[in-house]
């Protein structure tokens, strides 16, 4: 596969994340900003095709709007269009400090939806996301939300995929 790993933190949390959250989500210079920087990661992965780049925290999701997620999804489908790029879904109880399975279920889903199985791993924020919610009850998340996925698409979200892009 690729040659080299760059892990992509500093740029995801430049982004004000992939939906913008450096305002409330009603402002739309917002978005705009997200947009550019989903376009500068889209870039910087296009130029070096031969690096594999991991996108943290699900793009890190700040709201739960119809217009938020919509510029969230977008921004994410951009970068998924990237073959090198993969995404690790966690961190979604620094976005909503209330969060529930059912409140992040949607960004989850959309997730795989758009890298596809193969591109997404799931991962922990702990000792961060401890604020938020008890470890197991993250994972318990995670199980709950694939209950009904193949035994071969969890393993590959739960453990496989995290072997095979950090070469562990």
């Amino acid at each position: 596969m690729q040659s080299k790993i760059i892990k992509i933190s500093i740029l995801a949390l430049s982004l004000g994340m992939l939906g913008g959250c450096a305002a409330p989500p009603v402002d739309n210079g917002v978005a705009e900003a997200a947009l550019a920087k989903a376009q500068d990661a889209y870039n910087l992965a296009t130029k070096y095709d031969d690096v594999l780049f991991i996108l943290n925290h699900t793009g890190e999701p700040c709201y739960q709007t119809q217009n938020y997620i919509k510029n969230w999804e977008e921004n994410m489908r951009k970068i998924a269009s990237c073959e090198n790029f993969v995404t690790k879904i966690s961190g979604l109880g620094m976005f909503d400090p209330k969060w529930t399975t059912e409140s992040t279920k949607i960004f989850v889903e959309k997730t795989i939806e758009i890298f596809g199985i193969e591109r997404c791993m799931f991962a922990s924020n702990f000792p961060v996301d401890k604020i938020f919610n008890s470890f197991d009850n993250y994972w318990n998340s995670f199980k709950e939300i694939t209950k009904d996925y193949s035994e071969n698409d969890k393993n590959l979200l739960f453990s496989a995929n995290a072997e095979k892009y950090y070469r562990i």
